[in-house]
């Protein structure tokens, strides 16, 4: 973990019992709940301003369009929505 992001990061996340891997995790975490939508409120930006700034799909299709395109590929399937708890069997 950097003792200084660069200007301008929009990941800067600060727990230091996170290795690279755990990184991983929480970086591939942001930008699927932001291109789901997750991340967008208000208050929800203002909350995680301090580790995350692309809280919408734009931000992240335009900052980086390889995780972007990663999370959007339907050959993963990730998810394509966010959870509501209401579910059918289909």
């Amino acid at each position: 973990m950097p003792r200084r992001y660069p200007k301008g990061a929009w990941f800067t996340y600060d727990d230091h019992s996170c290795d690279y891997g755990c990184q991983c995790t929480e970086y591939l975490y942001w930008a699927i709940t932001s291109v789901l939508g997750a991340q967008q409120a208000k208050h929800r930006r203002e909350d995680i301003a301090h580790e995350w700034t692309l809280y919408n799909r734009d931000l992240v299709r335009k900052h980086d369009p390889g995780i972007y395109k990663l999370i959007t590929d339907p050959r993963y399937m990730l998810p394509t929505r966010l959870p509501d708890g209401k579910y059918e069997v289909k």
